[in-house]
């Protein structure tokens, strides 16, 4: 697939799960943004019902506590490096 995107379930602007894998989906442009049918655009009916099967729903609701934490930008990053570590 050419030209992967990532997408952020929860807006990137969200320190919290800036950086979070479970927050992350790699989508091509057309699933991504393309024509106002892309799931940037659907996050409260078509994204969130796949998010939730993806992540099973006890995921998702602590993905989403997170998501509307407040972790600073940096804690958010040495998160991540913990988790590439492991």
């Amino acid at each position: 697939v050419k030209n992967l995107q990532c997408s952020h379930y929860f807006g990137k602007q969200r320190s919290s799960v800036r950086f979070e894998p479970l927050n992350c989906d790699a989508l091509c442009y057309p699933c991504h943004y393309g024509n106002l049918d892309g799931w940037e655009y659907h996050k409260s009916c078509c994204y969130k019902e796949w998010k939730i099967k993806q992540l099973g729903q006890k995921k998702y609701k602590e993905l989403y506590k997170l998501a509307h934490s407040s972790i600073p930008r940096r804690e958010a990053i040495m998160n991540l490096m913990s988790w590439l570590n492991k």
